[in-house]
């Protein structure tokens, strides 16, 4: 399997990657425009598609961020990984 994960930088969420691969878009007014449509782990409608940042509504760097790190923790349990609780320590 093979996921992708689309951010862009700006203030109006860049949604043509996102859109040139299938991804379905929904209208968020306060998000900023058009933005990519996911579910709570942020995998798109597209099969093996994740967004996080921008393109699933501007909201600043710190939820970018977030996104982010969510996105991969369900891509990594989608490849069969084991995922701490939160609050312990990796390593």
């Amino acid at each position: 399997m093979t996921a992708a994960r689309f951010g862009i930088y700006g203030f109006t969420p860049s949604t043509e990657l996102a859109r040139q691969v299938g991804c379905d878009l929904i209208w968020n007014s306060a998000g900023g425009g058009w933005t990519v449509s996911h579910d709570t782990g942020f995998q798109s409608s597209a099969p093996d598609v994740f967004v996080a940042g921008e393109p699933t509504g501007v909201a600043g760097a710190e939820r970018a961020w977030a996104e982010g790190h969510m996105a991969g923790l369900t891509i990594a349990a989608s490849l069969g990984a084991t995922i701490p609780p939160v609050g312990v320590e990796w390593g």
